[in-house]
């Protein structure tokens, strides 16, 4: 419901989302689901120049074009 006051947490623990550790929400599900795949998410896809390692390939691309 787009009037709803509901707050989002990250379940993992140490993360900046986390109820018990920073009490900071996120403001959608979508937001939450986002923040998971890309902070927690499998990163299966590196940087060929600095190895540095993403979980979704088109912020590997536009990392690797910069």
């Amino acid at each position: 419901n787009e009037n709803c006051n509901c707050k989002y947490y990250c379940p993992i623990q140490n993360c900046k989302f986390n109820f018990n550790e920073a009490k900071r929400s996120l403001p959608s599900f979508h937001s939450l689901k986002n923040h998971f795949i890309r902070m927690h998410g499998n990163k299966k896809f590196k940087c060929s120049k600095c190895l540095k390692s993403f979980s979704i390939k088109s912020e590997m691309e536009r990392h690797e074009s910069k």
